[in-house]
């Protein structure tokens, strides 16, 4: 049995980030491209851009984080039916994880992007707050310091962004789940009331 980020990966993967069906990735990313350009095209100061996505990131990302690690749990309590727990850890022919597995994997990827997007954001307002000289880079190369700043706010936009759309996809993996844990249930009462005639 293998666990850890190596086994999230194995679940997740490139395949299923850059999958046709992750829509809101590619949202993300368009929507990312679409500032960068509109940001370009009004001149807009990035460094203030920048502070003001830090802010925003750092008050919505724990309430972000709660709702899924909430939902996680919720998931993981249902599996108490056991007709729902055989039919999701039965594996079919075609893949080598099951369905529980691929479950857990989305979730737990989701949890580690909104984590990650939580801790950029807090380091990136630490320093900005600290006021530090030497990251200022403007004081060398004003053309270097544009460059620097557009790549941290595409990055901290895109992570942003993306980490509030994966609610969405969490949503529905929540309501295809809970249809799942309605349709065993429903199966277990139906064979109990056959059994008791």
């Amino acid at each position: 049995m293998e666990v850890g980020w190596k086994q999230i990966w194995a679940l997740y993967g490139w395949k299923e980030l850059l999958s046709k069906r992750n829509k809101l990735f590619y949202f993300s990313v368009s929507a990312s491209l679409i500032a960068i350009i509109t940001l370009n095209i009004a001149k807009s100061s990035t460094f203030k851009l920048i502070e003001n996505l830090a802010n925003i990131s750092n008050s919505i990302m724990p309430t972000l984080l709660g709702f899924n690690l909430g939902a996680y749990a919720l998931i993981i309590g249902f599996l108490s039916n056991k007709r729902l727990l055989e039919a999701l850890v039965k594996k079919d022919d075609t893949s080598r994880f099951d369905r529980l597995q691929k479950i857990s994997g989305v979730f737990a990827m989701n949890i580690i992007v909104q984590a990650f997007t939580l801790l950029c954001s807090f380091l990136i307002k630490i320093f900005i707050d600290l006021e530090i000289s030497s990251f200022d880079f403007s004081l060398y190369n004003k053309q270097a310091s544009d460059i620097f700043n557009i790549i941290i706010f595409f990055l901290i936009f895109f992570f942003t962004l993306y980490s509030v759309v994966l609610l969405i996809q969490n949503a529905i993996n929540i309501f295809d789940f809970s249809q799942l844990f309605s349709h065993f249930a429903t199966r277990e009462e139906n064979t109990i009331e056959k059994q008791d005639e």
